[in-house]
C-alpha cells in the first residue's frame, strides 16, 4: 500500500509486495548480438649509428594505422549534437581513420670522459583510437533498457499476476527521447604517449657506479570518464532553489511516460539544459585527457669483497592527470550517472594529482654470492657440491609515498546534471569558484590561500580537489 499524497507515514511497502504491487520495473533487451570489429597496422624501421668512437645514436620511426571499429550488423546509433536526434551510419565508421600516425624514437650515448656516460632519449608511441582501448561504437536502441513506473505513487506500474507491458523502442531517430544518450566526438584520433629521459652516469670508483636522471612522459588524448554534457553551467546554477521549482513540461505526451521526465511537470533545471528533452547527452569514450609525469631519480651500486653486492635508488616525482579513471569498457545502453568528472563544462576542473602519484619511492637491495661454486672461493664437488655450489642470497627493501585519497561528498547536484560533487576546501587553501584550479594546478602557494565555504552560494560547483589527501604505505 502506497502513501497517500501529501500525507506523511502512509502506506506499507511489505504490504505492497504481499499484493504483487510493482512500482519500478526494468530489463535490458537485446534481439542480436553485437560484434564489433576493428584492425590496425604497425610498421617500423629502426637502425644504430656510431658517429664516433664517443657517441652512439640509436634512431627509428614507427607508422600506426588504428582502424575505426564498426559493427559488423550496422547496429550503431550516434546522438548528433545538431539535430538532437539519432543518427544510423549502419556499418560505416563513426570516426575517421588518422593517416598521420608518425612516432619517432631517437637515443643517444655519450661517453664524456672516460669514466662518465651521458645518455638520453625521446620517443612517441601511439595507443589506441580511443586514448586506451578500441574504440567501439554506441549501441542504443540496439541494445536498450526499458521501464515501466507508477504514475502517481499510488496505481502501482502493473501487478505481477498480469506481468509488465514494456515495449522495446524502434531504431527512430526520436528512439532516445527522455533518456541518456551517446554522441560521438568524430574529429578525435588516436592516443599517444611521449616519453623522454636525461641520465648522468659516473663511475666514482673501480666498483662504485651513480647515476642521475630526469624522466619525464605525457599521454595526450587518453580516455576519460563519459561526462554528461546535458548539465548546468555554474552561472545557472547561483539561481539556487528556483531550479526545483515545477513547471509544465512543453514535451509531455512526446516523451515517454516511462521516463524520469516524462511526466506533465519537470523541473526548471531540466528545462534549462542544453538538451531539454533526453536525461543525459555524452561523448562515447572521449579520449580528451591528459597526463603529464615528471620525475628526478638517483641510483647507487658497489661491487664489495667476497661477492657482496648492494645497490639503492630513489625517485621524486610528480603525476598530475584528468579524473584519473577512464570511461566504462562494458556494452552500455545509455551514459552513466555516476560518472567521475565534476564539472563537463571545464574538465580542467578535474586536473589534480592522479591516483597513481607515488612522489617518494625508495628502494634498497643486498646481493651476496655464497663463497662455493665454479669462479669462487671455494669449489666442493660430488654430492657437497651439488647441494652447497653456486648459492645467491639477496635481500630486498622498498619505501614509498601513499597514493592521494578522494574526499567526496553526497551529490546535491543530480538534477542539474551533475555525476559527481565534491566538497569545499576550506582553512589555507585558495579556491576561487570559477577559476577550477586544484591543488596540482593552484598559482598560489598552500599558505596563501585562505578560503571560507560560508560565502558560497547554497547550489555550487565545490572547489576541492580530486586528490587532497595521501594514505600511507609501508
Amino acid at each position: 500500500m502506497r502513501d497517500l499524497p501529501g500525507v506523511a507515514n502512509t502506506g506499507n511497502a511489505f504490504a505492497s509486495f504481499l499484493l504483487g504491487q510493482v512500482q519500478t520495473f526494468a530489463i535490458d533487451l537485446q534481439q542480436t548480438d553485437i560484434q564489433e570489429r576493428a584492425h590496425f597496422q604497425e610498421y617500423f624501421i629502426q637502425d644504430d649509428w656510431k658517429v664516433s668512437e664517443r657517441l652512439t645514436i640509436n634512431a627509428g620511426l614507427r607508422y600506426t594505422l588504428n582502424f575505426p571499429s564498426t559493427e559488423i550488423n550496422g547496429q550503431t546509433a550516434v546522438f548528433n549534437v545538431e539535430t538532437r536526434q539519432l543518427d544510423y551510419p549502419g556499418t560505416k565508421p563513426v570516426r575517421p581513420l588518422k593517416k598521420d600516425n608518425f612516432g619517432p624514437r631517437i637515443g643517444a650515448v655519450y661517453r664524456l670522459t672516460d669514466k662518465t656516460i651521458v645518455s638520453s632519449g625521446y620517443g612517441r608511441a601511439w595507443i589506441e583510437m580511443a586514448g586506451i582501448t578500441p574504440f567501439t561504437t554506441p549501441n542504443f536502441p540496439f541494445l536498450q533498457d526499458v521501464s515501466q513506473r507508477t504514475l502517481d505513487n499510488i496505481a502501482p506500474a502493473f501487478v505481477l499476476a498480469k506481468g509488465p507491458t514494456v515495449t522495446p523502442v524502434g531504431p527512430t531517430p526520436t528512439a532516445g527521447l527522455g533518456q541518456g544518450v551517446f554522441a560521438v566526438d568524430g574529429t578525435l584520433g588516436s592516443g599517444y604517449a611521449q616519453q623522454w629521459n636525461v641520465s648522468v652516469q659516473p663511475e666514482l670508483t673501480a666498483n662504485t657506479v651513480i647515476e642521475i636522471s630526469y624522466l619525464g612522459s605525457k599521454i595526450t588524448n587518453i580516455g576519460i570518464p563519459d561526462s554528461n554534457i546535458n548539465q548546468l553551467t555554474e552561472e545557472q546554477l547561483a539561481l539556487g532553489p528556483a531550479l526545483l521549482q515545477r513547471v509544465d513540461n512543453p514535451f509531455f505526451g512526446i516523451i515517454p511516460r516511462s521516463s524520469s521526465i516524462g511526466d506533465p511537470t519537470i523541473t526548471r533545471a531540466q528545462l534549462m539544459k542544453p538538451y531539454p528533452e533526453y536525461t543525459a547527452v555524452s561523448f562515447y569514450r572521449n579520449n580528451v585527457g591528459t597526463t603529464n609525469y615528471q620525475g628526478l631519480a638517483f641510483s647507487i651500486r658497489q661491487r664489495m669483497s667476497r661477492g657482496l653486492t648492494y645497490s639503492a635508488a630513489y625517485t621524486r616525482s610528480k603525476l598530475t592527470d584528468i579524473a584519473s579513471s577512464v570511461f566504462d569498457a562494458s556494452i552500455l545502453t545509455g551514459p552513466l550517472t555516476n560518472a567521475a568528472v565534476a564539472d563537463s563544462h571545464n574538465l580542467e576542473r578535474d586536473r589534480d594529482y592522479s591516483t597513481g602519484d607515488i612522489p617518494h619511492y625508495f628502494a634498497a637491495s643486498v646481493v651476496w654470492d655464497l663463497p662455493l661454486g665454479e669462479g669462487r672461493a671455494k669449489h666442493p664437488t660430488g654430492v657437497v657440491g651439488v647441494l652447497v655450489n653456486d648459492w645467491t642470497v639477496a635481500t630486498f627493501m622498498t619505501m614509498q609515498s601513499g597514493v592521494p585519497v578522494a574526499v567526496t561528498q553526497a551529490n546535491s547536484l543530480w538534477y542539474a546534471g551533475f555525476t559527481t560533487q565534491r566538497p569545499n576546501l576550506v582553512g589555507i587553501q585558495y579556491c576561487p569558484l570559477t577559476s577550477g584550479h586544484t591543488l596540482a594546478g593552484s598559482t598560489r602557494p598552500r599558505s596563501q590561500r585562505p578560503i571560507s565555504s560560508r560565502s558560497d552560494p547554497p547550489l555550487a560547483i565545490r572547489c576541492e580537489g580530486r586528490r587532497t589527501t595521501t594514505s600511507i604505505s609501508p
